[in-house]
């Protein structure tokens, strides 16, 4: 089971588990309740919740979610098991993973269908059922299946970044306006950045060694490279320095197809992540992946896209606004003997 950092927040993805159910038969978390909200239900082997609380919560939520209950008290009396309620019994294991502890009061960790955290509720609390029937309501409902016909291999991350923490990353970028970006060119036989506006132009600013570095390290840490690992089956343990940039109708903002680690001091790149900052202010801007098909990718603001470094794939013109994204880039222990003259990081 993968190990989340003590205590999930929203937008995090609770880790999946298999445990004996009431009948003792093998119950695998994200195999049965994938694609459905899931109000689970844990605490310390000492705070079972009481049965009535129990009962109000899954009474609340009726029709809507799926109520779990993490038994970690493997004698509790049969009796006092919600029949409404999926009944798991756990060691601690799992509760140490949800809360960073076993010893806590419980809570109620409500889900989305791809189980992220949507909210965390002390389970006991008098408001409680109204508190997670109310954070169940707010999840979108399910989209109609599309027959999808062409897709390119990308990896979309939602909720990385909540709205203050971008808002606070534009404005970073808004201090200082950014520098015009270039590609490397060869001037005067050494290798360059030099801005052309025939294949891209953006604006870009560095974030690194601050204590918004920090942040942005450890939420992206704690939140992006997980799903890497497990989509790509790759351990990411470096990255380039952030950059947050802008494309601005305003002077022209596009990039032209092209790949990420075609020169010497980008071979040692394997994937790149944009995170949208912004969205609904600009017209657009959306990534597109050529030898995919024609269809525009846009994630919602704090979401994350991620792809390999060696699919081709471009920028579309913002003809309206300004567009602004988080952009960094992924590898590995073993690409490091490769050239890397950047500022690179260590994820947590």
């Amino acid at each position: 089971m993968n190990q989340p950092r003590p205590g999930l927040s929203p937008g995090e993805r609770v880790p999946d588990f298999v445990r004996p159910d009431g009948e003792g038969r093998p119950f695998a978390f994200f195999e049965r309740l994938c694609g459905q909200p899931v109000v689970l239900i844990a605490g310390g082997p000492d705070r079972a919740l009481p049965a009535d609380a129990l009962a109000a919560i899954s009474k609340h939520v009726e029709g809507l979610a799926t109520v779990v209950g993490l038994d970690t008290v493997a004698e509790r009396p049969p009796a006092e098991r919600d029949s409404d309620v999926i009944t798991l019994t756990d060691d601690g294991t799992v509760v140490r993973a949800l809360l960073g502890t076993d010893t806590g009061e419980p809570v109620a960790i409500v889900t989305d269908r791809m189980m992220r955290v949507v909210s965390v509720v002390p389970a006991a609390a008098p408001t409680a059922a109204e508190r997670i029937a109310a954070a169940v309501k707010d999840i979108p409902p399910l989209e109609e299946p599309k027959v999808v016909s062409a897709l390119a291999p990308v990896l979309i991350v939602p909720d990385v970044l909540d709205g203050d923490l971008c808002k606070e990353v534009t404005a970073a970028y808004e201090e200082t306006g950014g520098a015009l970006s270039g590609m490397p060119r060869l001037v005067a036989g050494k290798p360059e950045l030099v801005p052309d506006p025939s294949v891209k132009i953006r604006r870009d600013h560095t974030i690194a060694g601050t204590p918004l570095a920090a942040r942005l390290t450890e939420r992206i840490g704690h939140r992006v490279l997980p799903e890497i690992r497990k989509s790509f089956f790759y351990p990411v343990t470096r990255f380039e320095a952030f950059k947050v940039v802008c494309y601005d109708a305003g002077t022209g903002g596009y990039f032209r197809p092209h790949r990420d680690n075609t020169t010497p001091d980008s071979a040692h790149r394997r994937f790149a992540m944009t995170l949208n900052l912004n969205t609904g202010d600009y017209r657009g801007g959306e990534l597109r992946f050529p030898e995919y098909g024609s269809a525009l990718y846009a994630p919602t603001a704090g979401s994350a896209i991620v792809f390999s470094c060696s699919h081709l794939h471009e920028v579309t013109d913002v003809t309206a606004g300004q567009r602004f994204a988080l952009l960094t880039f992924f590898y590995g222990e073993q690409d490091v003997r490769r050239r890397d003259p950047f500022r690179t990081g260590r994820p947590p």
